[in-house]
């Protein structure tokens, strides 16, 4: 038997002081009471389940701080195409090694991870501590094209094998042939789909008034976005997405109340994952979490990518959005934790501190509800 007691207490769900956590020769809890216990060890600050990267972008982990920060997406895209793959495989490889790295040492436990390639493959492999979800992320805008490109999401799929499923990327970047096939692919297999969605101005622009800096990109590259009826980039997505399905909207910085609310009471397994430090360093902008915080269960948090962030740490995204806007610490560790192990549809068991459950726990000692600040975080059961 094992009893830990702690300042502070995160059991997935709640933030609780002064606890003890009993649990058993195995690791699975046997009960939790008010107080310290004089033959428990004891952890100054909190204890708490995992935390849970619901959006990351592994294998961009080698582009650290080589974007120029405030560009809009439409400058990032150009961005980024313009050096992504100028750097060796080792290098590559060993930015997603790193990545996982800080990802581990920052408290995090699990994953979803934006793949386009088979580049984060064998770093995962040689990481089992960690839970992955992979999302094969599908491009392309030429509807005579769409068929092909599903084909060549689901080759790529085979590759990964278990717990990954192939998604849309964004609502400006694929035809309604290629997101049909793929949103209804989904729907059949009641699995998981992450979609990039209202990031920015410039999507709803390129929606409204079919111009704009998403445009003049589109036209750039050769592409073509189809003339179409559609008011607004959630129009386009909500026509084919699944209610049975797990589906994570990513970003929504630019999105409405009234949107919100549609998307809660329409598609009850639908999740909005922020990731705010990212939105900081691409449009200098943030998510309305007030607004999100109405819908404490479905809020996520993630990272996004190093491409566009200066770090990846879900404590550092808590921290953002707890100085912005004034979000409760309990409310921030579950969108931080439990949330997200949800949305990707892993083992909550393990995100979830009560009895029979065999939870992973993380001690960290600077923590403090009233002011989340980034600090040295330790797994203390796996």
């Amino acid at each position: 038997m094992r009893k830990i007691s702690a300042d502070w207490l995160f059991n997935g769900k709640q933030l609780l002081a002064n606890q003890t956590l009993i649990l058993d020769d195995e690791g699975k809890v046997l009960e939790v009471q008010k107080g310290k216990m004089e033959n428990a060890s004891f952890h100054e600050g909190l204890v708490s389940v995992p935390f849970v990267n619901a959006h990351c972008h592994l294998e961009l982990s080698h582009l650290r701080a080589a974007l120029p920060q405030k560009t809009g997406m439409a400058g990032f895209v150009m961005a980024l195409q313009g050096i992504r793959d100028n750097y060796s495989e080792e290098e590559k490889l060993q930015g997603v090694q790193d990545a996982l790295q800080e990802m581990r040492e920052g408290g995090i436990a699990a994953i979803g991870d934006i793949c386009n390639g088979t580049s984060t493959l064998a770093a995962k492999t040689a990481r089992p501590e960690f839970q992955f979800h992979n999302f094969i992320e599908l491009f392309g805008l030429d509807p005579n094209q769409g068929e092909n490109f599903f084909f060549k999401g689901l080759e790529l799929l085979r590759e990964f094998g278990r717990n990954t499923s192939i998604t849309p990327h964004a609502p400006y970047s694929v035809s309604k042939v290629l997101r049909d096939k793929v949103l209804k692919y989904a729907e059949r297999r009641e699995w998981p789909v992450s979609i990039h969605l209202l990031e920015s101005k410039e999507e709803r622009q390129l929606f409204e008034d079919l111009e704009g800096p998403l445009m003049d990109f589109i036209f750039k590259i050769g592409a073509v976005f189809q003339a179409h009826t559609y008011k607004s980039p959630l129009d386009f997505i909500l026509e084919s997405l699944p209610t049975n399905c797990n589906a994570l909207l990513v970003h929504c910085t630019e999105m409405k109340a009234e949107e919100l609310q549609q998307i809660a009471e329409g598609w009850p397994k639908a999740y909005i994952v922020l990731c705010p430090l990212a939105n900081q360093y691409i449009h200098d902008t943030l998510p309305d979490a007030k607004m999100f915080a109405q819908y404490p269960e479905r809020i996520c948090l993630g990272t996004d990518s190093l491409a566009g962030n200066h770090c990846l740490s879900i404590v550092g995204e808590m921290e953002a959005l707890q100085t912005a806007h004034a979000i409760p610490a309990e409310t921030l560790l579950r969108w931080a934790s439990l949330n997200g192990a949800a949305a990707l549809g892993i083992d909550q068991n393990y995100f979830e501190i009560q009895p029979g459950n065999r939870p992973g726990l993380i001690h960290f000692p600077s923590f403090s509800p009233d002011k989340i600040t980034s600090g040295k975080i330790e797994f203390i059961q796996s």
